[in-house]
């Protein structure tokens, strides 16, 4: 038989291999006939490899990674799955990241990669988006305290790329306006 093929009762039939399309699990022979679905991975968990596997934290907003002022976070997005879009883009693997922060400040949030974009969110929701650049760009906001989601994307998913994050309180009389 053919390297791409298994011999079964003596015959050579095309041998099966598990693929991933986004996060299920598909069963495809050799040849690309007869593709089947064999799972849907559950919540927490992403297509890899062929499988189900847990997802790294950060590849939801529900497991979003902690940053604070001064936070430097280099990640290869490989493992991470496409969930959102931000108004400057995004077709690429995301890393959702949440920053809190404690009185006015002015944030600046940069990502290392010209083809990565960044969205500065209220929320999970891509509805609330604030700010959103692309390319070398950087998030430059002034923010009042509360918790704020940062999302990090970009195509070159197995180039790492770093977030980097700085808060700068602001004097009172530069304070957001109140809502």
């Amino acid at each position: 038989c053919r390297g791409d093929h298994d011999c079964l009762r003596g015959q050579c039939a095309p041998a099966v291999q598990t693929a991933c399309q986004g996060d299920e699990v598909w069963q495809v022979d050799a040849c690309g006939l007869a593709p089947r679905r064999t799972e849907r991975c559950p919540d927490g968990a992403t297509c890899r490899d062929g499988a189900c596997q847990a997802a790294p934290p950060g590849d939801v907003c529900a497991t979003a990674t902690a940053v604070r002022d001064g936070a430097e976070v280099t990640t290869a997005l490989a493992d991470y799955g496409d969930d959102t879009r931000g108004a400057c883009g995004g077709a690429g693997p995301d890393r959702y990241f949440t920053l809190m922060v404690d009185e006015p400040s002015r944030l600046r949030a940069t990502v290392s990669l010209g083809s990565a974009r960044l969205s500065l969110r209220a929320s999970c929701a891509e509805r609330d988006e604030l700010a959103c650049v692309s390319g070398r760009g950087a998030v430059d906001v002034a923010l009042e305290p509360g918790r704020y989601v940062l999302v990090h994307d970009w195509e070159g998913a197995g180039r790492p790329s770093t977030l980097s994050v700085t808060l700068s309180p602001l004097p009172a009389d530069m304070a957001p306006p109140e809502p």
